[in-house]
């Protein structure tokens, strides 16, 4: 049945309202099914050379592969958008197959196309990571690309592990803004294959053919000949934690064993021969099956046996290969709380390459990493981590009920980390001189052991903002954007336009809070900053960032003793649901900064002449100006006034009954979103080319759509 007849068919329902109630139905049924058979019934492109990932590959046939010749020595790589559904697709010119020689004795050789003389030195593996675009996913997979970038830094390039991300498609309305940013954050480990997102419709085999094409190399000095960039090439999933040392160890040692190899866990159950494969939390194998995958597409069907590693293996059995099964008893299974989970689990030791089925949610990720790679403490690059997985190296085995005391001995070294790592030597007493003005309103002054910014070696940056923030999922996914897209923009403006952040966590109330914390300072030591006290909306966190950043926020001059430089005009602190513009921002401070006189920037609440005492300035991002934090560092601030009320109308109730003179300077492109007319929020309005903060971007697809629009230069 062809589209046109399904439509046809379809409109015949008007018709069917004479037949019987169950006849009908049955009707109803039968045309569904024929309509399903047809929509899914097409060419499937996996069967062919020309997979999804390869849209610019020559055609050619599977005996044109056979009967080859010398390879193209043309791989380039080239991105760009699909007009058609507006994903990112992956294009690529491409070597022909390089011919391996296949006889019924089913042993793979290379043949003389490949040749390691004068080759450079193939890494041990390139590995497919197949994901999804869910928060859960997305926050794994910022944690485990991460973990790899700071492990292969440990090891020789020759050494390191490569990592690729994968996602199908998705008809999803946010699916476009989603992968798009995830390309443009991470555009070097992201492809996107051409079929609907399922853990069974051929996502691996995409993979596994697309990477054959970064498998090789052309030979640097002999025209005609191919190196091997990998030794062997291969698939994870995203609930899997790999010690990427251990593993490129084991496969180079696997590798001086030049047999065709295939490398995981096999499925326990081995009675069952017609279900033997390799589990799906990491299998690899060496490129010589690899090649005879891409050169055999009839070899190679996509039936959907029971899943995507079963039918891998399917193809290796069906095809009898002479392929050594390698079976890694160090990749295993997490041990859940005690209780074993999934077939093959095993405590974390010091020998685990892999353990699987971390998969609930963030934190159990967490502690699994850091058991597993605690045991050596690897991360002795953060001091304040090592100490910590050096703790956890000494216990063998962790339970819920040890991170109490891991609690206690977090929070000191925390402490001691904000002298150690945030390159502070504060003035030791205020900076401010006070002058009553005769309207009584108080004028903040410097101390003559502040000097003007010209009298300064650098010229003070606009303005360093503080994001208050949590460990939750949500929270770490817009964290990540949020850092990655203000790191690139940053890099667009001199040092002296630039506007720093830092995100600001309490302590979490959750047992694997350590943990998580941890994690966090250990891979972002530069942009965090955790404050002794509960996490909580209205704990205080804001005044403690406030008092922090003024210990930030000078320098000593170079030659002139006793005198002080300052390197920010502003502090600040935002939402973490607000995305903010900082060439924007920027320009705006500098302008503003030239005017005398304290300031106090933002989008002032629009009800606050009818409530003078909740007047305030929204906490979507406000400023002020360096010396009000200054003058507010040194007071004596009742405890019951740090959680009064909310944080953001608490700081600007110390402004007003200091009696301060601050001009209130508000900003109405500071605003809330407006979704398609719908307000949101009491300062909603569209984005457009002069908003400097759009707020209120709490949802996954709600974020995406407020960074898309705010820095869409198209944008109209």
């Amino acid at each position: 049945m062809t589209s046109t007849e399904t439509t046809r068919a379809v409109l015949l329902y008007p018709s069917l309202k004479s037949i019987p109630g169950y006849a009908r139905v049955l009707v109803l049924i039968v045309l569904w099914v024929l309509a399903t058979a047809t929509a899914f019934d097409v060419p499937n492109q996996m069967k062919t050379h020309l997979h999804p990932l390869n849209n610019n590959a020559d055609q050619v046939t599977p005996e044109d592969l056979i009967r080859l010749q010398a390879p193209s020595q043309t791989f380039s790589v080239e991105r760009k958008m699909d007009a058609s559904n507006n994903t990112a697709i992956a294009n690529m010119t491409l070597p022909n197959s390089l011919n391996f020689v296949k006889s019924r004795s089913i042993s793979l050789s290379p043949a003389p196309l490949l040749n390691a003389k004068g080759c450079p030195p193939p890494k041990p593996a390139l590995i497919g990571v197949p994901s999804l675009l869910s928060f859960d996913n997305a926050v794994r997979r910022k944690f485990l690309r991460d973990l790899y970038i700071k492990h292969n830094q440990l090891l020789p390039e020759a050494s390191q592990i490569d990592f690729k991300f994968m996602y199908g498609i998705s008809s999803k309305p946010q699916f476009s803004f989603q992968m798009a940013l995830e390309r443009l954050s991470n555009p070097n480990d992201t492809l996107t294959t051409s079929h609907e997102e399922n853990m069974n419709k051929g996502k691996t085999l995409d993979w596994f053919l697309f990477a054959r094409n970064l498998s090789y190399a052309p030979h640097p000095t002999q025209p005609g000949k191919w190196c091997q960039k990998y030794l062997y090439v291969g698939k994870t999933d995203d609930d899997a934690v790999i010690h990427v040392p251990r593993l490129s160890a084991r496969l180079q040692e696997l590798a001086t064993n030049k047999s065709s190899q295939y490398i995981g866990r096999v499925w326990g159950k081995t009675k069952k021969t017609d279900l033997k494969h390799m589990t799906g939390m990491l299998y690899v194998v060496s490129l010589d099956v690899l090649e005879w995958m891409y050169s055999n597409p009839k070899e190679t069907p996509v039936s959907g046996v029971l899943g995507e590693d079963l039918q891998f293996s399917r193809w290796i059995l069906d095809a009898q290969l002479d392929v050594e099964w390698i079976d890694e008893t160090r990749f295993h299974d997490r041990p859940r709380d005690g209780e074993l989970s999934g077939w093959s689990p095993a405590p974390i030791t010091n020998q685990t390459i892999v353990v699987h089925y971390a998969r609930k949610g963030w934190s159990t990720l967490q502690v699994n990493a850091i058991k597993m790679l605690g045991l050596i403490a690897l991360w002795t690059m953060c001091a304040l981590c090592a100490a910590e997985l050096h703790m956890i190296a000494k216990k063998s085995s962790l339970s819920p009920s040890t991170t109490e005391p891991l609690q206690s001995q977090l929070n000191e070294a925390l402490n001691a980390s904000v002298d150690t790592f945030s390159d502070m030597s504060p003035p030791p007493s205020s900076l401010i001189l006070e002058t009553r003005l005769p309207n009584g309103s108080i004028l903040l002054q410097w101390h003559p052991s502040v000097l003007p910014y010209e009298s300064c070696p650098q010229e003070p940056q606009p303005a360093l903002v503080g994001i208050p923030t949590t460990l939750d999922q949500k929270n770490t996914v817009r964290r990540e954007f949020l850092r990655y897209h203000y790191t690139r923009l940053n890099k667009l403006m001199q040092t002296s336009k630039q506007i720093e952040t830092r995100f600001v966590l309490g302590l979490g109330k959750a047992k694997q809070a350590p943990y998580q914390t941890a994690i966090e300072m250990n891979a972002h030591l530069e942009d965090s900053v955790v404050t002794n006290r509960t996490e909580g909306v209205t704990n205080g966190k804001t005044l403690d960032w406030f008092q922090r950043a003024r210990n930030m926020s000078y320098y000593r001059h170079p030659s002139i003793e006793g005198k002080w430089c300052r390197k920010f005009r502003y502090l600040g602190k935002a939402d973490d649901d607000s995305i903010i513009h900082l060439e924007r921002l920027s320009a705006l401070l500098m302008k503003l900064s030239l005017s005398p006189g304290s300031q106090f920037v933002g989008r002032r609440w629009d009800r606050g002449n009818e409530y003078p005492e909740l007047k305030h300035m929204t906490g979507m991002l406000y400023l002020t100006s360096l010396e009000v934090i200054e003058w507010l560092s040194f007071q004596p601030i009742p405890p019951q006034d740090r959680n009064k009320l909310g944080e953001d109308i608490q700081f600007a109730r110390w402004i007003i009954q200091g009696n301060l003179s601050v001009s209130w300077i508000d900003r109405d492109d500071f605003h809330d979103r407006s979704e398609d007319g719908f307000p949101v929020g009491f300062s909603h309005r569209p984005v457009g080319l002069d908003t400097v903060v759009v707020h209120h971007c709490k949802t996954y697809q709600q974020f995406f759509k407020c960074m898309w629009r705010l820095f869409d230069r198209e944008f109209k």
